[in-house]
């Protein structure tokens, strides 16, 4: 394992999330108050994670498959805890956990047979903008922190604000179709474009 500060800023988002899931689970506002700002800081050390290796010339493969690794950890845990709790849609988390399923196995299918990234193999430039690209990457991790920061809000609604539950949930509900919708259409182009390498095997 290499240790650096990177890949420790990587492991850090799963170590969080055990914390985060007591929190959750013995609710209380200060607990919740503390989950919402672990919750926030995990998803803040997944941009300083790449800016750090980039900086500091520390990018490696490991690097890079110990960030998608911890990236699902931290990612389904979050569904379910939220799932658990009422705050967020199940059929959503269906869907988040299908579709990371399928693109992790075609990532891995291509970089064990051809030695190379699903970035080399999307090549559309409408699927660079929306799969590769900086830009997308930060659309797709807002749209999550948002929603799971919301069901934060929405979890502390019960102690200051009860008569705004039904209005935060339906916000909560909202910003998680939002981001099944994101996720998918990432991932339908990144399925899209892996077909010509994939089709044989079809």
């Amino acid at each position: 394992m290499q240790l650096n500060i990177a890949n420790l800023l990587t492991f850090s988002r799963v170590i969080i999330v055990f914390p985060v899931a007591l929190l959750i689970l013995n609710p209380s506002p200060l607990n919740i108050i503390i989950s919402l700002i672990l919750t926030i800081f995990s998803y803040v050390t997944d941009i300083l994670d790449g800016m750090v290796a980039r900086k500091f010339h520390q990018e490696s493969k490991f690097g890079a498959t110990l960030d998608i690794a911890c990236d699902r950890v931290q990612e389904f845990a979050y569904w379910l805890i939220f799932i658990y709790t009422g705050a967020l849609p199940l059929m959503v988390g269906v869907i988040a956990f299908a579709r990371e399923i399928v693109t992790d196995t075609i990532r891995q299918k291509i970089s064990s047979e051809r030695g190379g990234t699903l970035i080399t193999v999307i090549t559309n430039p409408i699927s660079q903008l929306i799969v590769t690209s900086r830009f997308s990457r930060a659309i797709n991790g807002f749209v999550k922190i948002v929603t799971f920061s919301i069901a934060h809000i929405y979890l502390l609604s019960f102690y200051y604000w009860p008569n705004s539950t039904s209005t935060l949930l339906s916000l909560c509900f909202s910003f998680a179709w939002i981001t099944a919708g994101v996720i998918v259409l990432r991932g339908a182009l990144i399925i899209y474009d892996s077909y010509p390498y994939l089709k044989n095997e079809i």
